[in-house]
């Protein structure tokens, strides 16, 4: 069977009319099991997001460790990788006191997930790209991090993972615009230096930073 391409096409801010009628019209006849696409922001990217204040960057992160806390390691928890809109919802609730009202989806592309007796992974050694970017680049050095960390099985469990990439997440708070005052970036900076000592997300919810946050224990 032959296949042509009719055209390519980068595409950025709210899906375009036609996407979104071409969406609707296969669902009608498949039914599809996503959202309608129309109803995505122009500014879902996180990478673009401004977070408001210290409270929104501590349960942001709260969060990242309640999806991380499961035997899930997400291995590739950069910006651009989260979704987040600032609404109560019965996920966050279950987690997060209720004076907070973030939700947090996390895309799943480098995953390793155990379920029961099986264990699904993604293995990285197929696109060694990633690791090869620069020295100074944070997110390729968080790939290398990781990639010694696991030692290159990555089938094998490695919950330190998800705290390699929550350091990445308070290094770019840090960097981020948002009101914080001194005290608040010396937390941040603490904070990551206490990451070290943790070798799980789930160890890292005792971490006086998320004091408070949570409504129950992981």
């Amino acid at each position: 069977m032959v296949s042509h391409c009719h055209g390519l096409r980068v595409c950025q801010e709210c899906y375009d009319s036609a996407l979104v009628s071409a969406w609707e019209a296969w669902d009608a006849e498949n039914e599809s099991d996503n959202d309608n696409p129309k109803v995505y922001p122009a500014d879902q990217d996180l990478d673009k997001f401004v977070t408001q204040n210290f409270d929104e960057a501590r349960s942001l992160l709260a969060l990242a460790i309640a999806e991380a806390a499961y035997e899930f390691e997400h291995r590739d928890l950069h910006w651009g990788n989260i979704l987040l809109r600032r609404e109560c919802s019965a996920t966050c609730s279950s987690f997060l006191k209720k004076k907070v009202y973030l939700y947090l989806l996390i895309s799943t592309l480098w995953f390793k997930f155990c379920k029961n007796e099986d264990v699904l992974f993604l293995d990285l050694s197929s696109n060694p790209e990633p690791f090869e970017d620069p020295k100074g680049n944070k997110q390729a050095n968080t790939y290398r991090k990781m990639r010694d960390v696991t030692d290159k099985c990555w089938e094998g469990s490695f919950p330190k993972t998800n705290v390699l990439w929550l350091q990445f997440l308070v290094s770019d708070l840090l960097l981020k615009k948002y009101e914080k005052s001194s005290k608040d970036k010396k937390e941040l900076r603490s904070l990551k230096k206490r990451l070290n000592s943790y070798g799980s997300a789930k160890e890292a919810v005792s971490d006086p930073f998320f004091s408070g946050l949570l409504i129950e224990k992981l």
